[in-house]
C-alpha cells in the first residue's frame, strides 16, 4: 500500500475519530485501562493506543505511519474545537448527522459481533460446486428487455426466437429501437453461475428458466413495481472455470448468505417487539414534484 493511500485512509479515520469525540474527556479509570496509554492530547481530547487498533483495522503500523496518524488526528481535533467554538455542534442538522453516524457505527459493530462465528465448511462448498459447476462454465451475452406490458414480451419473444446470424442481428436492432420497451445488450458476458446465485433482484423462478436456456432462446417473468423483464441469450461461450476460483466465490457467497440470514432473523425478532411505521407514501413521486 502506497504512502499516499495510507495517508488518505489515516485522514478519513481521523475524521471519524473526531466526529465521535464528545466534549472534553472524562474517562473513568476502567475506560482508560481498556483504551491503553494516551498518545496525544488536545485540550482534553485524547487519542489512545487502542484507537490505532480500532482505526488501523489490523494493519501493522510503522513509526512513520503512526506519526502521520497522530498529526492528522491533531489537526482534526483542533478543527473540531474550532467548530465547537463557533457553535456548529448546536446546529440541529449537524447534530442529526452525528446521531445517524452513531447509530450506523453501533449497528456495524453489533452485526460484526453477532456474525463472528459464521463459518463455511469444505463440504458445503463442494456440495454447491457440484450442483452448479456446469453453470460456472457458461458465459452468456444477454439481451434484456423491460416493459409493463406482458403481451409485449410475447411479441418480443416471437421476434427473436430461434433467429441466427444476420436475422438475429436485425431482430435485436428492431427490439432495441422499439420505443415502447427498454432494451439493451450486456456489454460483457455474464457467467451463469454467478447470475443464478447472486442476481437476487430477478425472481428465482425466472433465474431457473434462464439457466436452462440455449442461445437464441429467452424467458420472461414479473419484475419490480408491476413491470416485467425478458432475458434472451444472444450468444454463449463455454470455458471451463478454474475450480479454485469458483470455490472461493462459493465460499464468499455462502458466508454472505448466512450473515444475511442472521440479520433477517434479528430484524424479524425485533419487529415482533417494536412497531414499525412508514409515515410517507413511497409508491408515488408526486410529493417530490410539488
Amino acid at each position: 500500500m502506497s504512502r499516499k493511500v495510507i495517508a488518505g485512509i489515516l485522514f478519513l479515520t481521523a475524521v471519524i475519530a473526531v466526529q465521535f469525540v464528545g466534549c472534553k474527556s472524562n474517562k473513568s479509570k476502567a475506560s482508560e485501562k481498556e483504551l491503553g496509554k494516551p498518545i496525544a492530547r488536545v485540550d482534553g481530547l485524547t487519542l489512545y493506543e487502542k484507537d490505532l487498533e480500532i482505526y488501523g483495522q489490523g494493519m501493522q503500523w510503522t513509526p512513520q505511519q503512526k506519526r502521520d496518524f497522530i498529526e492528522q488526528w491533531t489537526k482534526l481535533a483542533l478543527l473540531y474545537l474550532a467548530a465547537k467554538e463557533e457553535g456548529f455542534d448546536k446546529d440541529p442538522i449537524i447534530r442529526r448527522k452525528l446521531e445517524l453516524n452513531n447509530q450506523l457505527t453501533l449497528v456495524q459493530d453489533y452485526e460484526t459481533k453477532k456474525m463472528a462465528s459464521v463459518t463455511v465448511s469444505p463440504q458445503e462448498i463442494d456440495s454447491l460446486y457440484n450442483l452448479y459447476r456446469d453453470l460456472f462454465d457458461r458465459n452468456a451475452t444477454f439481451l434484456i428487455v423491460y416493459t409493463s406490458d406482458s403481451n409485449k414480451l410475447k411479441e418480443v419473444d416471437r421476434t427473436l426466437k430461434n433467429k441466427v446470424g444476420s436475422r438475429l442481428f436485425r431482430a435485436i436492432e428492431k427490439v432495441k429501437s422499439d420505443s415502447t420497451v427498454t432494451a439493451f445488450e450486456t456489454q460483457n458476458p455474464v457467467n451463469l453461475g454467478i447470475f443464478y446465485l447472486t442476481y437476487n433482484d430477478i425472481p428465482q423462478e425466472l433465474r431457473d428458466k434462464v439457466a436452462k436456456l440455449k442461445p437464441g432462446q429467452g424467458a420472461w417473468g414479473s419484475y419490480q413495481q408491476n413491470s416485467y423483464i425478458y432475458i434472451f441469450i444472444v450468444s454463449e461461450n463455454r470455458v471451463s472455470a478454474d475450480p479454485q476460483q469458483v470455490k472461493g466465490f462459493i465460499q464468499q457467497y455462502l458466508a454472505d448468505k448466512k450473515r444475511k440470514e442472521i440479520e433477517n432473523s434479528l430484524i424479524n425478532k425485533m419487529k415482533e417487539k417494536y412497531k414499525v411505521e412508514i409515515l410517507t407514501d413511497t409508491t408515488s413521486s408526486s410529493e417530490g414534484q410539488k
